[in-house]
Order: structure tokens, then sequence, then C-alpha cells
């Protein structure tokens, strides 16, 4: 058990290392027009990560129904207000002040990214899991997003005239306090987890002013900075758009994570969701595909399925797909719930990523 989570926690820092080490394939300097494109994509990756990896997760963990949004706007404005007053206090003789900042703000979002990798694990721990699958899933899906993440602290080092062991070292020097706030909070989570919406909310503000400030703001011809972050934010914002097509038969509902009081903020909105078609739809039926986690006091699919009858679905409408751990289990396992040609047109929820 020590070992699968001591794996876990360092699992972003490797990630990060690995889009630092990509110094080592620029054979010479990015010229000024590289240099603007790579400014775009790390102001696409770090407005990306401030909504899906920090606001909407800081969100769900306040879980203070209709005023959950307060912990994530307050730490919001605190990490603007705080960046802005650094920025205020760094010495004018740093001649780059965007790489500095972009190296700060990473450092930071870095920061509560560890803590929550630390909470899922620690829930784990108290549980007695002995293969935590949904802490390890977390963790992976937030090294996946640190190869860019480390990129983009690496490479700005770079084109500042830094040697390539150098920018890489600051890249992985970035990812080091993801794994070292894992740890302590895996030891202190009774003290850490309810400060982690702030925690979060203060990550994505530091992160988006950075972007607003110093990456969009480019002396000279900024039109291929803001044409890489319009590309990259264009493929995250797509993500976001909700459109059905043909004449679906079957909803499939993604679980989330359950709380003991119930589904989470991000599953209830799913849920919500699938209740307005439903109600417009009175022939569809709908799955609700989801296991239950070692944190988690029922299967998703329990949990989804008391929601919606006691919104008013009937509960023959509803199938219950209880054995999946991840996304590619609730779409297998869901087909193999129908007993019509899977090739009728299936609405799955939610519309984001």
């Amino acid at each position: 058990m020590q070992s699968s989570v001591l794996q876990g926690i360092l699992l972003p820092f490797w990630g990060t290392s690995l889009g630092a080490a990509c110094v080592f394939c620029l054979r010479r300097a990015p010229s000024a027009v590289l240099r603007r494109v790579l400014e775009g994509f790390a102001a696409g990756v770090m407005t990306a990560a401030s909504v899906w990896s920090l606001l909407l997760p800081a969100i769900d963990w306040a879980d203070m129904g209709r005023w959950s949004f307060l912990p994530a706007a307050g730490g919001f404005w605190l990490g603007v207000l705080f960046l802005r007053l650094l920025e205020r206090l760094l010495p004018e003789a740093v001649t780059d002040r965007s790489t500095t900042m972009t190296l700060l703000a990473v450092t930071l979002h870095n920061i509560p990214e560890g803590m929550a990798v630390g909470a899922a694990y620690a829930g784990c721990v108290a549980a007695g899991a002995a293969a935590p699958a949904a802490a390890f899933t977390l963790a992976l899906a937030i090294a996946i997003q640190n190869v860019p993440e480390g990129a983009i602290v690496a490479l700005p080092l770079r084109t500042a005239g830094a040697g390539k062991g150098r920018a890489f070292l600051g890249g992985v020097l970035s990812g080091v306090v993801e794994p070292l706030a894992a740890g302590v909070t895996v030891l202190a989570a009774a003290l850490i987890v309810p400060a982690l919406p702030w925690l979060l909310g203060f990550a994505a503000g530091a992160m988006l002013y950075v972007v607003a400030a110093e990456l969009l703001t480019t002396r000279g011809d900024s039109g291929p900075g803001a044409l890489a972050f319009a590309v990259l934010l264009g493929v995250v914002l797509s993500g976001a758009h909700s459109s059905v097509s043909g004449d679906p038969q079957v909803m499939i509902v993604l679980g989330c994570q359950v709380k003991p009081w119930g589904p989470s903020i991000l599953l209830q909105d799913r849920l919500d969701k699938a209740l307005d078609y439903l109600e417009e739809h009175p022939d569809v039926q709908v799955v609700v595909s989801g296991g239950q986690g070692p944190d988690e006091p029922t299967t998703e699919a329990q949990a989804m399925y008391d929601y919606l009858v006691e919104y008013g679905v009937e509960p023959e409408r509803i199938w219950q797909e209880d054995q999946s751990h991840n996304t590619w289990q609730n779409v297998r396992y869901s087909l193999a719930l129908l007993d019509f040609a899977t090739d009728a047109p299936i609405l799955i929820s939610p519309p984001y990523p």
C-alpha cells in the first residue's frame, strides 16, 4: 500500500520532468516568432489547467451547495492580488519578467494540484484500499497535463539565454513542490483538505493573471502568440460545447465522485442536465454508469439512480451499470447492457471533458 501511494504521488513530478526535457531537442535558441508561439501555447495550457484542474475541482471540493463557488472565487481573487503585488515588488533589474512570472505561477499551481493527489490517496489510506485506482487515475491525469507545463517553464528559460541543463533544471524544480505537497497532505489530511478549495482557486487566479498580464501582452507582433493561444483555447472550449444529433434512444450518464451525503456538485450538474433532456424526451432511457471508489459510500450508479428517481424519472427507464472505474469501462459495460442494435444513436452526458 505504501509503495503504491509513493508511486502515485511521484507520478505528476515525472510528467513535469518529461516536459522539461524537451529543451534537449532544441539545437539553437528559438526565434522571436517561435518564442511568441510558445508563449501563446503556454497561455492556452495555463488557461486549460486553471479551469479544468483548479476551478472546477475547487467547486467540487467545497460541497457547499449553491454557495460552492465562493471558496474558488475568493481564492481566485487572492491569487490575482498576490501576483499583482508581487509584480509591483519584482525588481526592475529582472530582465525577463514574463518568464519569472510564468515560473512562479506554474510552481504555485503545482502545490494545490499535489494536495489534490495527496487528498485522494489519503482517502484510500483511510479506507484501507489496497488498489487505489481512483487516486492513481487522478495522479496519471495530472501527470499527462504536467508534460506541457514542464515545457512552458523550461522553454522560456532556454529562450532567455539559459543553458539546456539550467533550463531543464528550472522545469524540474517547478514540479518538485507537487510530490512534497502530496506527501504533506497524506500525513496531515485533516488540517489541509478543508482549505483545498481556497488553494485551488488561489493557484487559478495566479495563473490567469500571468496569462492576461504577461503572456498575451508581448512587445512587437503578438499575432503568432495570440493565434497559438486561440487554437489551444478553442480545443479546450470545444469540450464544453453540447450538441445532440440524430434521435438518441439511450442516454449514458458518466459517474463522478459520490460524497457521504450524495452526488458531488459536478455529478449533480451532470444529472441536472440529464433530467432536463429526459423531461423533454420521455421515450429516452438512461444508463447510469459508475462503480464504487474506495472513498465512496455506495456505487456511483446507485447514487445517480436515487437522484434521478427522487426528481421524477420513472425507475423502469433507468439501467444501472455499477462495475466501471474509468471512461472506457463506462462505455464498454454500458453497451453490454443494451439489447438493441449498437449503431443506434447514444447521448453521453456530461458535455465537458
